[in-house]
């Protein structure tokens, strides 16, 4: 076919689906088990039975995936009211918020807490040089964390207002 609409690539850790069609060429949503351990997760918290009134009941994945259905697909019941939600604190200072009701397990937000704090690195001056073609990060995977400094060690979520508090941080 000489009209490709979607790129399959499979890597070593996990398999990404990229949508042709859409000019930004995002990732499709993950329709099989997601790697919860894409990053190094460092501690976990599990609502029951909760879905926060904040969020309208409705799953808002990130902005970053296709808005293309992929031909996968999967069975999450979307009219489920008993939600439950899984918080990861991840070693480079993230927190995922998965859902947890089906087993397919999507990932519907992800908060980066490391932009909130300033720390010295040493400048990469080895970057200057270009490459041709242009690369791009895609997928989830990351083996390695910029700086453990910013290391998620635990998670308090209130369910009604979804605000997350840390050592040094409150986010609403």
């Amino acid at each position: 076919r000489d009209d490709p609409q979607s790129l399959i690539i499979l890597l070593k850790e996990e398999i990404v689906f990229v949508d042709l069609v859409t000019d930004s060429w995002p990732s499709y949503r993950l329709t099989y088990l997601n790697s919860i351990h894409a990053c190094p997760v460092i501690c976990t918290t599990l609502l029951y039975n909760k879905w926060p009134s904040a969020m309208g009941g409705e799953i808002n994945y990130w902005l970053s995936s296709s808005n293309r259905n992929n031909t996968l697909t999967n069975s999450l019941d979307d009219g489920c009211s008993k939600r439950q939600i899984l918080l990861t604190g991840h070693e480079d200072g993230s927190i995922q918020f998965w859902d947890v009701t089906d087993i397919s397990m999507p990932l519907f937000y992800k908060l980066k807490t490391n932009e909130y704090f300033q720390i010295d690195q040493p400048s990469n001056n080895d970057r200057e040089e270009e490459t041709w073609p242009p690369f791009r990060k895609t997928g989830f995977f990351d083996p390695f964390c910029d700086d453990p400094r910013l290391a998620i060690q635990k998670i308090s979520l209130c369910t009604n207002t979804l605000m997350a508090a840390g050592q040094d941080i409150i986010k609403k």
